[in-house]
């Protein structure tokens, strides 16, 4: 809360970054959606379906465990966030693009890949 009351009164913010956003397809999908192509959308689906997302360089002798998580960030929780903070969110975002609003309800499933090698 300090750091946001430090930010406001520089007049400074965060960027999420939702990449879709400036993704020309995306748009151009999103301008089809707004002009009535596909009709009324009532119900959407997301999938984010991928392999290991970062593959962390060999770990040097001359590097403490800070250094090589910040290194490996994806492979630390405490860093990362997740699938769903890194990746998945960018395809919830479009959907609530797609939709103007938040969903009032939410049914998900998934599975977990912590392999390393």
């Amino acid at each position: 809360m300090a750091a946001v009351k430090q930010a406001e009164a520089k007049k400074l913010t965060v960027v999420s970054g939702a990449q879709r956003h400036a993704d020309n397809e995306y748009v151009e999908s999103m301008k089809k959606i707004r002009d009535g192509a596909v009709g009324d959308i009532v119900s959407l689906s997301s999938w984010y379906l991928s392999g290991r997302v970062m593959h962390a360089n060999a770990r040097k002798p001359e590097w403490g465990d800070m250094e090589w998580q910040h290194r490996n960030w994806y492979s630390f929780i405490w860093i990362c966030g997740d699938q769903i903070v890194e990746q998945h969110y960018h395809n919830i975002d479009y959907m609530n693009w797609v939709m103007g609003t938040h969903p009032v309800s939410v049914v998900a499933h998934g599975g977990a890949h912590g392999a390393r090698g």
